[in-house]
């Protein structure tokens, strides 16, 4: 839609008229599901301004390769929050015929590329369906060419039994997940 993208070009250059150095793409859904994400992200580049963005990982294919080549397209971080496709599945609940293999794939057929200046991450939100998958998820990323890891927790008071039980446990994979 041609008027999106208008309004997208009248809010970049506000915020480059107010000092702002960078963009992130994230929250409140997908942002690569935006069907002009590629184009708002070029305008962005194309008027100086930084960018990260945080994604499922999902509509990230080879077709970015460009996008990722520009120094100012300064990361990018893969909500995994697995380390393997089963608890993926659980977590996720993807709609289309998306899995983790594929999407961690493409990170590493991406991060080949070395043209590509863009940091790949990928983080990891502890919760009841993946606290034990944390070892094998920072073996994956190293394995695959990721950047960096981000993990962390999710506090849900109704949840709270679960960190207090298994806080010793969870700290000692933690540990072992940064040799």
């Amino acid at each position: 839609n041609f008027s999106i993208l208008l309004f997208a070009i009248q809010e970049i250059l506000d915020l480059k008229n107010l000092g702002v150095k960078a963009i992130m793409l994230a929250g409140g859904g997908e942002p690569t599901i935006h069907p002009k994400i590629k184009e708002i992200i070029e305008l962005i580049l194309r008027n100086q301004l930084e960018v990260g963005m945080i994604t499922n990982g999902a509509k990230i294919d080879l077709s970015w390769i460009d996008l990722l080549k520009d120094k100012n397209f300064k990361w990018i971080r893969v909500s995994l929050d697995a380390g393997e496709n089963k608890t993926w599945k659980k977590i996720h609940r993807p709609l289309s015929g998306n899995n983790f293999k594929k999407i961690v794939s493409i990170v590493k057929n991406l991060k080949s590329n070395n043209q590509i200046k863009t940091k790949i991450g990928a983080s990891f939100v502890i919760n009841n369906l993946n606290r034990k998958k944390i070892i094998s998820f920072t073996e994956i990323c190293k394995k695959n060419k990721f950047d960096d890891v981000r993990i962390s927790f999710t506090y849900q008071i109704k949840k709270e039994k679960l960190y207090k039980k298994n806080k010793e446990r969870i700290t000692q994979l933690l540990n072992k997940a940064k040799r």
